[in-house]
């Protein structure tokens, strides 16, 4: 984060490895200045993250996601209230959406027509979700996700 001053703050996932693509990969901030992001660990899977304004970071794998090479939980976007959304790949490697409102209440989804994958890009307070999914023929279409 950086402050009004310029300064700029540093940090790492606790179990993100230290190899060429292993690491911490933040992705979205919001208003009160929580940050989501993923990190991939030695093995190069990946687990999501939130990190409070303060510092306090919260992992998380979504049920379902993959333990192998490439696969897991990758974060996509935050809400003003702290709600995630993301992707996971499954161990298939098929890539699915979800949505983390709270620390308890999580949802996958793949939008109507989807085969190739579903891939959130951002979510408001409401819980309203858009992004895009890939059909059959490789075709990329919006859609809007709407709790």
């Amino acid at each position: 984060m950086r402050s009004a001053q310029g300064a700029i703050a540093n940090f790492d996932a606790p179990g993100a490895g230290a190899g060429d693509a292993d690491g911490t990969y933040p992705s979205a901030t919001n208003a009160a200045g929580a940050i989501d992001g993923s990190y991939a660990d030695a093995e190069y899977v990946f687990r999501g993250f939130v990190r409070s304004a303060k510092g306090a970071l919260t992992e998380f794998d979504v049920p379902g996601a993959g333990n192998g090479n490439g696969q897991g939980t990758f974060c996509e976007g935050i809400a003003p209230g702290g709600g995630v959304t993301g992707v996971y790949i499954d161990g298939n490697s098929s890539v699915h959406a979800f949505v983390r409102m709270t620390k308890r209440i999580m949802a996958t989804f793949d939008a109507p027509g989807e085969v190739l994958g579903t891939y959130p890009a951002g979510i408001n307070k409401a819980g309203v979700i858009v992004g895009d999914y890939e059909d059959a023929q490789e075709a990329f279409h919006g859609f809007l996700r709407i709790p």
